[in-house]
C-alpha cells in the first residue's frame, strides 16, 4: 500500500469526521472566493459520476465479500471461536460453560451468532470456506436488500447511489460486514426489518418482530438497532402493530433459550454482567462519538436544505430522534475494552433510507448539498480504499494451507485421540482451530475468550488445570515459534499479563512433554503417568 494511502487507514487516522470538517471548509472556502456558479450542466455530469462511483462501491463490497467468503483464512482473532463454539452447541455441549467450568469459550454473545454456523456446517459440511458463508452471505444479501428497499420509495438512480453510499461506508469498517462475527448477521436483520417497514406490507409487524428478537439473540444490544424502526412501524400501522411486533420479538428471543437444553439464559446473563465490569474506555467513547457524527453529517444537511427549500419533513422527527438516541447508546455500550465503532455498522441501512428520502425532491444543486457530497463521498473512498487495500494484503499474507494441511495430517495419523491446538505467542498460527474441534468434540481453551474472562476478573479455574493434570487431552499441538502458553493480554488496562498464570503453566509442564514437532506445531504428549497431585 502506498504510504499515502496509509494516512486513511482508521487504525492510524481514526478521525474521518475532522478530516472531512477540514475538506468542507477548505471546498466551501475556494468556491465562495472563486465565485464558481452553479451550472446545470456541470451538476448533470456530477450526478452521472457520482452513481458510476455508486455503482462501483457496490461491485466492489460485492466481490470482496464473495472472495473473503471463498477463502479458508480468518482475518480477525475471534473469528475462529465463532464455529468452535458453534460445533460445540452442535453436539449438545453448554453454549455458556460456568465460570467454574473446565471448557473456556464462553462469550457474550447471543446464542443466535453460534446457531446459524452451526446450521450451516450441519447442511454442508465441517469445512473452514463453510464457516465463512453465512457471514459473507449475510453482507451480500444486506446490501441488496437495501437496494430493493430504496427502490420502493425513490427513484432507480437514486436507489443506486445510495445503495452505493450504503456499500462505501461498510467498506470503510473493513471486513466487519461480512466477518464471522454476529455483525454481519445483526446488519441482514437491520436490512429486512427496514424493508417490512419501508412500505406498509401485510404482517410487516412480524417481520420486524422476528428480527428484533433475532437481533437480541445476536447481542444484548440488538434491540437498539430496531428501535427507529419501531417508531416507523408506530406511524404506519399505530399501536396495535407496534405491539403485536414487541409479543413477537419476546418470544422469539425465548426460543433458543426454551428449545435447546444447552443455552441457559442464566449462563447468558451471567458472562454479560461479568463484561459489564470492564466499564468505558473514555478514548473509544470520544471516537465513537465522533464516528456517529460522521455517519448522520449527510441526514442533517439533507435535512437542512428540505428546510431551507420549504418542504414539508419527508421523515418524521421522531423516527431520526430514535434513530439519534439509539446510535448513542449504541455509541456508549460499544465503548468497552475491545469494542468500537463497527458497532454502528446495522444503522447504515436506515441512515441510507432516511437521507435518500430527506433529498427526494431537493434540487440537485443545493449549494450544501453538493459540498457534502464532494466532501463526504472522497473522503468515505478514500478510507475505504485504504482499509480495504490493508485487509486484501493482510489476508493475502495469512499462511492458513500450510497449517491446516499440517494439523488435517496430523489427526490422521492419531484418529480418536483425543487433540487440542495450544497457544504460543503466534495465535494467527491458531487460526486453523476449529479443524481440531469438529474431529476431537472437545473446545478446552479458547483464547479470545480467556482475555475476555481476565478483563473482567475471571481467572482460569482449577477444574481446567485439573483437567490437564488428568490428560483430558492426548496431544496438544503449540505453535513451534513460541513457548507452550506464553500469550499476554492484549487489552491496554492488563498491562501485558499473562494469559496463563503459573500453575496452569506448572500443571501443563508435569503432565506433557514434548514428543515431536511437525511442520508447523510442537506435539506435546501426555506422559505415561501424569502427576495428579503436582502444582495444587
Amino acid at each position: 500500500m502506498p504510504d499515502w494511502l496509509q494516512l486513511f487507514e482508521i487504525a492510524r487516522f481514526g478521525r474521518p469526521l475532522v478530516l472531512s470538517a477540514i475538506v468542507y471548509a477548505a471546498l466551501s472556502a475556494s468556491t465562495r472566493v472563486l465565485h464558481v456558479p452553479s451550472i446545470p450542466t456541470r451538476a448533470f455530469a456530477a450526478d452521472r459520476l457520482l452513481v458510476l462511483t455508486s455503482a462501483i462501491a457496490c461491485v466492489a463490497f460485492v466481490a470482496i465479500a464473495a472472495w473473503y467468503g471463498c477463502d479458508r483464512r480468518y482475518y480477525d482473532f475471534a473469528e475462529p471461536t465463532m464455529p468452535a463454539v458453534a460445533w460445540m452447541f452442535e453436539i449438545g455441549k453448554p453454549l455458556y460453560p460456568a465460570t467454574t467450568a473446565a471448557e473456556r469459550y464462553a462469550h457474550i454473545y447471543g446464542p443466535m451468532a453460534f446457531i446459524p454456523y452451526g446450521a450451516a456446517m450441519r447442511l454442508f459440511g465441517s469445512d473452514l470456506i463453510v464457516t465463512k458463508w453465512p457471514g459473507a452471505a449475510a453482507g451480500v444479501v444486506s446490501l441488496m436488500f437495501v437496494f430493493v428497499t430504496l427502490r420502493s420509495r425513490v427513484s432507480t438512480a437514486r436507489s443506486i447511489v445510495f445503495t452505493g453510499y450504503c456499500a462505501l461506508l461498510l467498506l470503510v469498517f473493513r471486513n466487519a460486514a461480512f466477518w464471522s462475527r454476529p455483525d454481519s448477521l445483526e446488519l441482514l436483520s437491520t436490512s429486512i426489518a427496514l424493508w417490512a417497514v419501508a412500505r406498509p406490507r401485510p404482517l410487516g409487524w412480524f417481520a420486524v418482530g422476528v428480527t428484533a428478537g433475532i437481533l437480541f439473540d445476536l447481542k444484548f444490544t440488538g434491540p437498539l438497532y430496531c428501535l427507529p424502526l419501531f417508531v416507523m412501524l408506530l406511524q404506519h400501522s399505530r399501536t396495535r402493530g407496534v405491539g403485536l411486533a414487541i409479543a413477537t420479538a419476546a418470544l422469539i428471543a425465548a426460543v433458543p433459550f426454551i428449545a435447546f437444553q444447552n443455552v441457559s439464559f442464566h449462563g447468558y446473563l451471567s458472562w454479560i454482567l461479568l463484561s459489564a465490569r470492564n466499564g468505558v474506555v473514555g478514548s473509544t467513547l470520544r471516537l465513537n462519538m465522533e464516528w456517529v457524527l460522521f455517519l448522520i453529517a449527510p441526514l442533517a444537511v439533507a435535512g437542512r436544505a428540505s428546510s431551507r427549500q420549504q418542504r414539508s419533513a419527508t421523515v418524521s422527527p421522531a423516527v431520526i430522534g430514535a434513530l439519534g438516541i439509539a446510535m448513542c447508546s449504541v455509541a456508549i455500550l460499544a465503548s468497552k475494552p475491545g469494542a468500537g465503532p463497527y458497532h454502528l455498522l446495522p444503522f447504515l441501512p436506515v441512515l441510507a433510507l432516511l437521507t435518500a428520502l430527506q433529498l427526494d425532491g431537493i434540487h440537485s444543486d443545493d449549494r450544501q448539498v453538493r459540498l457534502l457530497t464532494f466532501t463526504y463521498t472522497p473522503v468515505a473512498a478514500a478510507i475505504a480504499l485504504a482499509q480495504q487495500s490493508s485487509f486484501i494484503s493482510t489476508v493475502r499474507e495469512i499462511d492458513a494451507f500450510g497449517p491446516s494441511a499440517d494439523v488435517t495430517r496430523f489427526i490422521d495419523a492419531h484418529a480418536g485421540a483425543v487433540i487440542q491446538i495450544g497457544y504460543s505467542s503466534d495465535e494467527r498460527t491458531t487460526f486453523v482451530r476449529p479443524l481440531v474441534v469438529f474431529r476431537s468434540n472437545l473446545y478446552l481453551l479458547d483464547q479470545p475468550a480467556i482475555q475476555e474472562h481476565q478483563l473482567a476478573g475471571v481467572e482460569i479455574p482449577d477444574a481446567t488445570k485439573m483437567a490437564l493434570r488428568a490428560c483430558a487431552v492426548k496431544y496438544w499441538l503449540i505453535p513451534s515459534t513460541g513457548e507452550p502458553f506464553s500469550a499476554v493480554n492484549r487489552y491496554p488496562a492488563m498491562q501485558r499479563r499473562p494469559l496463563f498464570d503459573t500453575t496452569f503453566r506448572r500443571a501443563f509442564f508435569e503432565a506433557y512433554e514434548r514428543s515431536a514437532r511437525t511442520q508447523y506445531f510442537d506435539v506435546w504428549t501426555c506422559r505415561t503417568k501424569p502427576s495428579i497431585e503436582a502444582g495444587r
